[in-house]
């Protein structure tokens, strides 16, 4: 049961996060554009590691995972692990990447190809991103606090809008980095938390041996088959991470390549005791709601697990955890598409000789309109959100993955282009 000491929790994670940002940019006193989007290049492995982790963790992995085992069992585990295989194939190339001096995805692009197609994979990586962030952090945080509090829709989205503005334009990179990492931690432990009372409530293990089905353990891919899982190892998640604004600035904002080698080890190693815990929460939700049919919507697995049986006080901090993992992923979204605008698109084509003052300012302006811009799209056609999610989805393949594929590999393997036409 949620009670009032539940939402002072809430309360209180939501103020530090908030003064967390305006806290870094005190100590580090962000003023350059290039400090403000890539900390100029001198963070220390764990805040790379902060960074890259919060492309992995967020909605989907942590209420939408848990979900997905109530309808496909433990075969919902695939998920994880095409994440985890295509995110840890980074490291080799982390060094590499790093000592470019090539900060952006579009600026690849700018060098291999030209202009146009850097504007282009540009303004279709804010539509991604923005999209993305409206999906799983406006919509997904919405539906689990109806379930927990009760909020009404609009408010619970134009908390996490505020949240993740404030979060991610503070001292840019520098103060998501820092909170990145702190929430990295959080969740680990919140979510560890409602693994342990889960099991617990369900039995212990050998309860929730003898009672899952056997049709559970079934670890058969499924509808998507065996050939779509490998496509989406070898081709998707390796090459999407990589030519992705967020994972691109993460790996530039390293102090020396092997601070971003570091970091990029830490992220992958780091997301493992993540999936376990979070798969044992989908297993316990299993037993305990979808067995006995006490489950109508998969999606309140995780919300109804901590409500019921996660004690008070510490039911405060496994909510906390899973908005962390929300705000993360949202903020990186919202910062990469605002300082595309403003480093990729007005400083390199419209106004090259512009301040670090006008170039930051204009950041922060353009990640305000496009949080609120989607948050209004949220609250009256959240249908759109959804088509929207699908189409960036497929936008992005055609746009960004196979226009950059070849320039990519030049760019990190050091090949020319006529070698690989």
């Amino acid at each position: 049961m949620i009670t009032t000491l539940d939402v002072a929790i809430i309360a209180i994670y939501i103020i530090l996060v908030l003064l967390g940002g305006f806290v870094v940019q005190y100590i580090k006193k962000v003023k350059t554009h290039l400090m403000f989007i890539v900390t100029e290049s001198k963070a220390p492995w764990y805040i790379v590691m902060g960074l890259l982790i919060a492309e992995m963790i967020h909605g989907g992995q942590t209420v939408g995972y848990t979900g997905w085992v109530q309808i496909f069992g433990i075969s919902a585990l695939w998920y994880l692990i095409i994440i985890a295989v295509g995110f840890s194939w980074q490291i080799p190339v982390a060094a590499r990447i790093r000592k470019e001096e090539l900060r952006t995805i579009p600026e690849i692009i700018l060098k291999y190809m030209d202009a146009k197609c850097s504007i282009i994979v540009g303004v279709i990586n804010i539509f991604f991103y923005v999209t993305v962030m409206a999906a799983v952090c406006y919509l997904s945080f919405a539906a689990f606090a109806q379930a927990l509090f009760g909020w009404p829709t609009w408010f619970s989205m134009l908390l996490i809008a505020m949240i993740c503005l404030i979060y991610s334009s503070t001292a840019g990179l520098w103060s998501i980095g820092w909170l990145n990492f702190m929430q990295y931690l959080l969740i680990c432990i919140g979510i560890g938390i409602a693994a342990f009372f889960g099991v617990q409530g369900a039995g212990g293990f050998t309860e929730i041996g003898a009672t899952l089905p056997t049709g559970f353990f079934d670890m058969t891919p499924g509808p998507v088959g065996v050939g779509f899982i490998t496509l989406m190892i070898i081709f998707f998640w390796f090459f999407g991470y990589m030519i992705w604004a967020g994972t691109n600035r993460s790996l530039m904002s390293g102090k020396s390549p092997r601070t971003t080698t570091m970091g990029a080890l830490g992220a992958t190693l780091g997301y493992l005791p993540f999936t376990v815990l979070i798969t044992l929460c989908g297993i316990s939700a299993y037993v305990l709601y979808t067995v006995p049919g006490k489950l109508a919507n998969p999606d309140l697995a995780l919300p109804l697990l901590i409500k019921d049986f996660v004690p008070t006080g510490l039911a405060g901090i496994s909510m906390a955890a899973v908005m962390a993992a929300m705000i993360t992923t949202s903020a990186n979204c919202l910062f990469a598409s605002g300082t595309t605008v403003s480093y990729d698109i007005v400083q390199k084509f419209i106004k090259p000789d512009a301040s670090d003052k006008y170039l930051n300012w204009l950041a922060r302006v353009t990640m305000a309109i496009l949080a609120f811009a989607w948050l209004a799209v949220c609250v009256w056609w959240q249908p759109l959100v959804l088509y929207a999610l699908m189409f960036a989805y497929a936008v992005s393949a055609g746009g960004i993955i196979m226009p950059s594929f070849f320039a990519y590999l030049e760019h990190v393997w050091g090949r020319t282009r006529r070698t690989l036409l």
